[in-house]
């Protein structure tokens, strides 16, 4: 299974956040960079099993504001609607 680490203190805004997304995931060049594109990426465009790996949440919490909270949630529901075969954890 891959793994990505996301690490929380690499981000300044939501844009360099999607940015390293998309670079890591591989997702096509439309990708929109916001947090619908990202569902869609997760539930169609990626190669499972996939495990993500935020680590220093807290800090991406005072970067990013409630947009961590509100990707973080995105990601918990993607673990819910694949069954496994995408996993994602939170490391403070």
């Amino acid at each position: 299974m891959k793994t990505i680490v996301i690490e929380g203190k690499n981000f300044k805004d939501r844009e360099s956040f999607h940015a390293f997304l998309k670079l890591q995931m591989n997702f096509p060049e439309y990708y929109g960079n916001n947090l619908d594109a990202l569902w869609d990426c997760l539930t169609g465009e990626i190669k499972l099993p996939l495990k993500i790996v935020w680590k220093n949440f807290n800090i991406s919490k005072i970067t990013l504001g409630d947009y961590a909270d509100k990707a973080a949630e995105l990601f918990i529901k993607a673990e819910k609607a694949l069954d496994k075969k995408f996993i994602f954890e939170i490391i403070n």
